[in-house]
């Protein structure tokens, strides 16, 4: 939103209230739509006014016999209206020179809802305005909290995940993940690089795996053989020692 406060009011009570009250807001740091700041010679009235409303949290509105009597401030309240749904709370009532009995024969559901008084000071209605947008920013900050990560955590997250890799299997279980992500934001184009870079090291880590294996293999055997050439050396030569025993002993008892 744009704005934190619209103040809707009648022209009366421009100087006695509408006025002070922004300034006070202002004061206290937030975004006021006002008539007197916002409107410059030659704007169209209605756009600047429908872009205030639909940009605004909340809808300030000033109710006196002033207000009722006049058809600007009542659209202004009508279009307010249209914005409750009923779940969160977008008008936030001031009564100025008007009783609960008077309201109530302009608009009972205005009339049922809790309202602060300009008899208490305009600093008083001021820090009720200002309390009231305060938690509603403190709520807005809470739910994003539950919204879950953003795309910018997760893919930071998946990229240290394809960092810290130890095997193929985990570079695929990174990219598992990765594609799971892409199925709902599937126009994510730092989404398709990593997966790219993903995709790269997978194919690397499974022709260095290969490798690896072909090479323990090779050692394997070469560490067989050469613990059976001693075995068979020696078995050579005690043939060669059984066979010149036996010709010597066949030599002798020949002579």
């Amino acid at each position: 939103m744009e704005y934190d406060v619209f103040i809707s009011h009648a022209s009366e009570d421009k100087k006695d209230v509408a006025l002070p009250l922004a300034s006070h807001l202002l004061n206290q740091g937030l975004r006021v739509w006002i008539d007197e700041t916002e409107l410059e010679l030659g704007d169209s009235l209605r756009r600047k006014i429908d872009h205030g409303l639909s940009q605004s949290k909340f809808g300030v509105v000033i109710l006196s016999p002033a207000f009722f009597s006049k058809e600007w401030p009542n659209k202004e309240l009508d279009a307010l209206v249209a914005r409750e749904d009923g779940k969160e709370k977008v008008i936030l009532p001031i009564w100025h020179n008007i009783g609960a009995g008077e309201i109530v024969g302009y608009s009972p559901v205005l009339a049922s809802k809790l309202a602060v008084s300009t008899q208490k000071g305009i600093e008083f209605v001021a820090n009720s305005v200002g309390n009231v947008v305060s938690k509603s920013g403190e709520k807005t900050n809470l739910n994003l909290k539950h919204i879950g990560p953003t795309e910018e955590e997760v893919l930071k997250n998946l990229s240290h995940q394809m960092l810290m890799a130890n095997s193929s299997w985990e570079l695929r279980k990174t990219l598992y993940e990765l594609d799971e992500y892409m199925a709902k934001y599937p126009h994510s184009p730092q989404a398709r690089m990593l997966k790219d870079r993903i995709v790269l090291g997978m194919q690397r880590a499974v022709k260095y795996e290969s490798r690896a294996e072909w090479d323990y293999y090779d050692k394997t055997a070469s560490k067989s053989m050469s613990m059976r050439g001693p075995s068979l050396l020696w078995r050579l030569i005690i043939w060669i020692c059984i066979l010149a025993t036996l010709g010597f002993l066949l030599f002798q008892w020949l002579n």
